[in-house]
Order: structure tokens, then C-alpha cells, then sequence
């Protein structure tokens, strides 16, 4: 690990400055190390001689076609996944248990390469073509029971190859207990699979040469205010100012008659409940708190520019909210709009 910066001393402007290449990048010596090993040895159980090489990028990756596996970067230390909380209000992988679905996602990927298993004629039959159009907007049969469920938001049914890396990341996982918890799906059919397929290559090295490690923080020159702008331009939408329908149905411009001289303006009642929306939504729609946050921050703006008021008590108008930026939030998980018909 690099000594000659002491990031708790730094201040969330100072870390900013900071360039990712400044940033330590020892997995060996970060908080995750022993999460590193626990998912290493979960590679010695199953008997698999393959081991790709894991560090830190700036994000969770797998490169396309190279059987490596990449952390992010703010996990490495905790102040580093402290600035992240506090920029982006969530911390992925910042949790034992996400942190091991997600590496084992990854390692799907890497396995997935390191053999070239997508040219094989069965694993096309059942999970599909690899060169089928990848969206981050995809929708997703709830109960359906050919998929398994590792990572949130039923990602398996995104593309044929996240179904493959989410199907390895429970066939890995020692506690899935999968040949019994899926007994009675059809996708019993895919874990069998990559247990018949894991038996025949895991005491074969990888097929595929590692060349480059892309993505890699220690030869990545971006400030970290630079990378923190790009990211939440990614996962923040530029929302139009379409809301005020939705908003109306729940609070109303002055003067309404029957209203008590006292109600509270909207913009203060968000404010004092900002963040029992956010949670609550976020933990209903298993969407990033940014985004919330952001839908949350825009109904803020409206209700101050017009002025809006609570036509009912507290508890009514909470509810109201809450269902509606749930609504919106699941639409655009959906359609990428927050609205339908936009």
C-alpha cells in the first residue's frame, strides 16, 4: 500500500483533487483482502486451478474477452468508500455478502473467457447468443423460474451473458445449496450445466492469455473529481421539469379554499422527510439512492418554484409521495423514463 498519502487526514475536496493513480492499490492490504480470500478459497473447494489475477479498477468489471477481475477502486480504503457514500449515497460491494455476489458474478465472466465458452453449441442452447444487444434497461419476469437470483434486480435476464455469470455465481456460492433450492425449476438445466462444465475444466488453466489489465487505477491519471462527475452523469438522468402533474395530484398552489392558514409549503415537507423517501424507495425498487435522490432533488426544485402547498396531514402526504416516486422509479427501471408516454 502507498504510505506517502494519508487519506484520513484528507478532507472530501482534498481526495478530490487526488489523482486514482495516487490512490493505494494493494488489494493484499485493503479492507477487503479477507473477502479476496474467503472467495479464493471458495475457488480451492470446488477444486478449480484457474485464479484470475484481481485489482483495482474504477469499477466492478470483467473486461470483454479478458479473465481478470476488477474492484473498485473505493474499496480499497475506508476513506475512500466513505467519499463514495457521501457522493453517491450507496457503496457497492461496501457489504460482505454483496461484495461475494458480485465477485462471483465477476468470476462467471472470467471463467466464461478463460475457457471460450460461449463458442460452445450448448451453452448457446441455454443462455443464448452472446452477440444479442445488451441494454441497462430491460424487463424482467418477476416469478419467473428459468433464471436464478444472485444480484439485485433480476440481472440474470438482462443478457445471456449475465445469466451465465449470475447461474456460476450461485453454482460457486456454498451456502446456495443449489441442486436443492432449484430442484424444481427449469433452470436446474443451466446450474447442471455449469457444474458438468466446471468438473471437465477446473483442473485446466486458463485458455486465454492476460495481455492487459484494463481499467487499472495504478496507470489511470483521472482526478477523482473528474471520475465522480463522469460516473453520476452516467447514473443521474438530466430530468425534464414534467413532474408537476404528479405533484399536483398530491399538493396545490395557493389559494385553495379549506385550507388551513398554517399548511406547510411542499419544498419544507420534503426536506424534513427527504430521506425516509429515498431509503424507502430505494429499498422497494432496489434502484441506486442517486437516482432516487435525484427524483427526490427535482420534486424539491418544483414545489419551491411553484410555490406548492400540503393539502393534507403529514402521514397522507408521505404516503402519497412515497407511492408515486416508487411508481415513477420502477417505470423508468423499465423504459428509462420516469413517466409513460414520454
Amino acid at each position: 500500500m502507498k504510505h506517502s498519502i494519508d487519506l484520513n487526514s484528507l478532507s472530501d475536496d482534498e481526495l478530490l483533487e487526488l489523482r486514482l493513480c495516487d490512490l493505494p492499490y494493494s488489494v493484499a492490504d485493503s479492507p477487503v483482502a479477507p473477502w479476496v480470500s474467503q472467495f479464493l478459497n471458495e475457488l480451492e473447494q470446488h477444486g478449480l486451478v484457474f485464479k484470475p489475477e484481481i485489482y483495482f479498477a474504477d469499477e466492478w468489471l470483467c473486461p470483454e474477452g479478458v479473465p481478470v477481475i476488477g474492484i473498485p477502486f473505493y474499496l480499497a480504503h475506508t476513506r475512500l468508500s466513505a467519499l463514495e457514500k457521501n457522493m453517491m449515497l450507496d457503496v457497492e460491494g461496501g457489504q460482505q455478502n454483496e461484495f461475494m455476489r458480485i465477485i462471483r458474478h465477476e468470476m462467471g465472466h472470467a471463467v466464461k473467457y478463460a475457457y471460450r465458452l460461449r463458442k460452445q453449441k450448448k451453452w448457446r442452447e441455454l443462455f443464448g447468443h452472446p452477440m444479442q444487444e445488451e441494454s441497462d434497461y430491460y424487463r424482467f419476469k418477476k416469478y419467473s423460474r428459468n433464471f436464478v437470483h444472485n444480484i439485485e434486480n433480476f440481472y440474470a435476464q438482462s443478457h445471456p451473458d449475465e445469466d451465465f455469470s449470475e447461474t456460476f455465481a450461485v453454482w460457486l456460492n456454498p451456502d446456495s445449496a443449489w441442486s436443492e433450492r432449484y430442484k424444481h425449476d427449469p433452470v436446474l438445466k443451466k446450474l447442471n450445466y455449469v457444474d458438468m462444465i466446471m468438473k471437465k475444466c477446473r483442473s485446466m488453466p486458463s485458455q486465454v492469455a492476460v495481455t492487459t489489465r484494463y481499467f487499472n487505477i495504478k496507470y489511470s491519471k483521472k482526478r477523482l473529481k473528474t471520475y465522480y462527475k463522469e460516473k453520476k452523469k452516467i447514473y443521474a438522468s438530466d430530468y425534464p421539469d414534467y413532474y408537476d402533474q404528479e405533484l399536483l395530484c398530491i399538493f396545490t398552489i395557493p389559494p385553495e379554499e379549506g385550507l388551513p392558514k398554517d399548511a406547510m409549503n411542499a419544498d419544507t415537507f420534503f426536506k424534513m422527510n427527504k430521506l425516509m423517501i429515498i431509503n424507502t424507495v430505494a429499498r422497494w425498487t432496489r434502484e441506486r439512492k442517486y437516482i432516487v435522490a435525484q427524483l427526490v432533488t427535482t420534486f424539491i426544485r418544483r414545489a419551491h418554484e411553484k410555490k406548492l402547498i400540503c393539502r393534507t396531514g403529514d402521514k397522507e402526504t408521505l404516503a402519497h409521495v412515497i407511492a408515486c416516486a416508487t411508481a415513477m422509479v420502477k417505470n423508468y427501471q423499465i423504459t428509462a423514463q420516469f413517466k409513460e408516454g414520454e
